[in-house]
């Protein structure tokens, strides 16, 4: 079974060959019940899918668990390895909440961390498993880099 992308839903096949659905809900009569989702890809080494959930107020993006439909839900953005997810939002994010950091274990993903720095993550870079580098910005409107060493 392949992942099903309509204008109207996406359908994800999980190993057990059921399946999960995910419906769009754009209509304009009802602005706080608007929902978008968009099928971004899968991550072998996690087993998961990976979707971008638009409303009306915010962003997110779900890792969906193949092997269970379980769904982690983290902030707008993220960066993977093939051992941790750090999921972030961007400086223009009407709600600021900082980094998430998300590990591999054997009940699926979980959140190891969170931070909410004093300044803005612009982007991250994954330079090997444990190891990231964050392009970001200060509240004086300073760029600089900084790595984030994950033991």
């Amino acid at each position: 079974m392949f992942v099903k992308e309509e204008s109207d839903y996406i359908s994800l096949p999980l190993d057990n060959d059921g399946s999960l659905e995910f419906r769009n809900n754009s209509s304009e009569n009802y602005i706080d019940e608007y929902i978008k989702f968009k099928y971004l890809g899968f991550l072998d080494h996690f087993n998961v899918y990976v979707l971008k959930v638009i409303r009306f107020s915010n962003e997110e993006t779900w890792f969906v668990d193949k092997s269970n439909g379980d769904i982690v839900k983290t902030l707008s953005h993220y960066c993977a390895s093939n051992q941790y997810i750090i999921s972030y939002d961007l400086p223009d994010s009407d709600r600021y909440n900082g980094m998430e950091i998300f590990c591999w274990t054997e009940d699926g993903l979980q959140k190891t961390d969170s931070l909410k720095p004093d300044w803005f993550v612009k982007n991250i870079f994954c330079l090997c498993e444990n190891i990231f580098v964050v392009e970001a910005l200060a509240f004086n409107s300073e760029d600089f880099l900084f790595k984030i060493n994950i033991q």
